[in-house]
């Protein structure tokens, strides 16, 4: 199959987002695929190579864009470029990847997910939930997938906590006000006023922050590096307010840290974190602060075990790249060939949607 994944206006850059979509992309291609990433910007993604998709910078037109099986919109400000593209450049798709408020504004982004020339696919039940309330669609969840063995825990934890214990919190930092890393602080002072004995260890793609009282910082640390940074870890806080999957909490979890995350409906760590099941859930900082206070006045070490193990098991589930995308690769075939237009219309009629023939082009 012959794949184009859409940046267009979105372009990409050292973040989670741009790390998930090139790893599928180089998996995709592993598995005899034919890729290719098409914005109109300079690559500015340095943390790991393209290896074998093809990365096209256009001139802003459909027509740079290569002929393809499948075009697929990356995010909310692509789709209107792929809706736009003539039907050789592909079938049309939107992997929804995040209800992206933060870029669109809603009304904008429902009536993308309502419009019955492009199939939706999404990475998380939460917004496929979603668009199923507001918009009627039925869609097809399909996840990037994780790096499942590049994440372990080196030896077994001690969760013997006591106010004498030195307790790790890990975070996060990111100053995009979504993310909510003043949380991350919050919960560590008010910690340390209580008298437990917290060490706060971050990392980020940002020059190292000040004046948060943290003992460690790593600036675009490989996975590796990730790996035994975690292991270091005990508690890893994730207050971010909308996420898609959301890459760091699920790293820590397969080192079995322990996950406390924000309860927002959605955000993508809903599919995997479930209250007092695989990790904990807070409404504001100062519930993390009571919770990890009573953790460890009440010495529980057999709960806090059961939970991250319960909360490492969750991820595993979810299903390692290979398998992921090779459940995308069945989600794009069912998609209608662009050049069979007769049958698309027929498919759209029979949705009740009145169509031109005209007007319709993929």
């Amino acid at each position: 199959m012959k794949v184009t994944f859409n940046l267009q206006s979105a372009g990409p850059a050292n973040n989670g987002g741009t790390a998930t979509l090139f790893n599928s992309a180089n998996i995709l291609y592993q598995m005899g695929h034919e890729v290719q990433i098409v914005s109109e910007v300079d690559n500015e993604f340095t943390w790991f190579p393209l290896d074998g998709p093809v990365y096209i910078k256009t001139k802003g037109f459909t027509s740079d864009y290569p002929d393809a099986r499948v075009i697929v919109a990356t995010g909310a400000h692509t789709v209107q470029h792929v809706l736009n593209a003539p039907a050789s450049k592909g079938s049309k798709f939107w992997w929804v990847r995040a209800h992206e408020t933060w870029s669109m504004d809603e009304d904008a982004l429902i009536a993308h997910y309502r419009n019955p020339y492009i199939e939706l696919l999404v990475n998380s039940i939460c917004l496929k939930n979603f668009i199923k309330n507001k918009v009627g669609r039925d869609v097809e969840v399909t996840r990037p997938g994780m790096d499942l063995n590049d994440f372990h825990l080196f030896e077994e934890r001690d969760y013997n906590w006591s106010k004498e214990t030195k307790v790790i919190l890990g975070g996060l930092y990111n100053n995009k006000p979504r993310k909510r890393f003043d949380w991350v602080i919050e919960i560590f002072e008010a910690c340390k006023t209580r008298g437990l004995n917290v060490k706060l260890h971050l990392y980020g793609t940002y020059d190292e922050p000040t004046n948060t009282g943290h003992a460690l910082y790593l600036k675009n640390p490989t996975q590796s590096d990730l790996n035994d940074f975690y292991n270091d870890i005990d508690i890893w806080i994730a207050p971010t307010k909308s996420e898609g999957l959301h890459m760091p909490p699920q790293e820590a979890m397969l080192c079995k840290c322990l996950l406390i995350g924000a309860k927002e409906p959605l955000s993508g760590m809903a599919d995997y974190l479930l209250n007092n099941v695989t990790g904990f859930t807070m409404d504001y900082w100062s519930e993390a602060v009571d919770l990890i206070e009573s953790l460890v006045v009440l010495n529980n070490p057999s709960q806090i075990k059961e939970v991250t193990e319960c909360g490492r098991a969750s991820i595993l589930l979810m299903g390692d790249r290979r398998i992921n995308m090779e459940r995308l690769v069945e989600v794009l075939n069912k998609g209608e060939h662009p050049n069979n237009i007769a049958r698309r219309l027929f498919a759209l009629r029979r949705r009740g949607f009145a169509v031109e023939n005209s007007r319709h082009r993929a």
